[in-house]
């Protein structure tokens, strides 16, 4: 499908419709791909450790069920089968949607509003655009305004789909989720941990555009052709991955805090009750780092991918 319009008014219309349907498609072919690296990093987050004489540095190993990427993958695929490494993918696959979609056409329309220049970039073709990149405020401020939007829609997904990833038995996205508006709480259940989510996802979405926007704006430095420097899969692919791996690597302490959270049944629970018991009972700082290399990887590819394909899809949309 190409869209094609006449005028400026609906060149805006077609832009939000092309957003939404290119973020829709780089979010679900995004999931499908990192699913595994997103179970993983589960358990490793939602494993609770133990240290024998009150000492931090030495973990009871025999409560310790997963110890890295290979090691917690192979274990999950030969208790639970392959097919649980996408396990709670339906709701993930919503999620991932949902986000996407939102995200990449909320960022471009406050980022067009904070900064005209940047739109009137984007309407020009190809051969004429020269090498533009907003400010760092307003991309922080773009990224930020994205991450919030887009988390509130589709947090239900997200603790829908963590509460499956962490039941190791059989289930599926209707039994679970009357399981969690059944406990104290009923439907607020569905927004359990959202306040560490935020705190999370908005200075890493900030970071994330800004960092993505400052790579590509670098890289156009060091071409012949910035039109083909742009619309190079390589190119965009690259600087996804370094911009999602260094903003997860910034917030994953919030990361760590939001998992626990999603799952947790105990009353009166909230975010200082957590960090507590994750410094004074799993070891420390580097309790709030669990799961922080199937993390940052899943991350860097996420970007890497989520970037690419939106951009491709875009440009496919608007057959640019």
């Amino acid at each position: 499908m190409i869209i094609t319009s006449n005028n400026n008014g609906d060149d805006n219309k077609n832009n939000v419709f092309v957003e939404l349907m290119a973020g829709s498609f780089s979010g679900a072919l995004t999931r499908f791909i990192v699913a595994p690296l997103d179970v993983v990093k589960i358990r490793l987050q939602l494993q609770r450790t133990q240290f024998s004489n009150n000492n931090k540095n030495n973990i009871l190993k025999e409560n310790v069920n997963y110890r890295g990427i290979l090691q917690t993958m192979s274990r999950v695929i030969r208790e639970e089968g392959i097919k649980s490494l996408w396990k709670g993918n339906f709701s993930a696959e919503l999620l991932w949607v949902t986000y996407a979609a939102i995200q990449f056409s909320t960022y471009n329309e406050i980022i067009g509003i904070l900064d005209p220049e940047y739109r009137r970039h984007q309407q020009r073709s190809d051969k004429d655009k020269p090498n533009y990149k907003p400010s760092s405020v307003v991309t922080m401020i773009g990224g930020a305004s994205a991450g919030i939007v887009s988390t509130i829609v589709s947090y239900p997904f997200d603790i829908i789909r963590t509460n499956i990833v962490n039941n190791h038995s059989k289930t599926n996205f209707t039994q679970t989720f009357k399981t969690i508006i059944r406990r104290n709480g009923g439907y607020s259940n569905l927004f359990s941990g959202i306040n560490s989510s935020l705190l999370q996802i908005v200075p890493q979405m900030g970071f994330q555009f800004t960092f993505y926007e400052t790579f590509k704006f670098i890289s156009n430095k060091y071409t012949t052709s910035i039109n083909n420097n742009n619309n190079n899969p390589l190119n965009q692919f690259t600087c996804g991955l370094l911009s999602g791996a260094i903003s997860k690597f910034l917030v994953l302490p919030f990361d760590v805090i939001k998992k626990r959270l999603q799952v947790n049944e105990k009353i009166g629970y909230g975010m200082r009750s957590c960090i507590g018991d994750l410094y004074f009972n799993e070891g420390g700082i580097k309790a709030f780092f669990k799961g922080g290399t199937p993390g940052i990887v899943k991350a860097g590819l996420a970007a890497a991918l989520s970037f690419t394909f939106f951009e491709q899809s875009k440009r496919i949309l608007l057959n640019k």
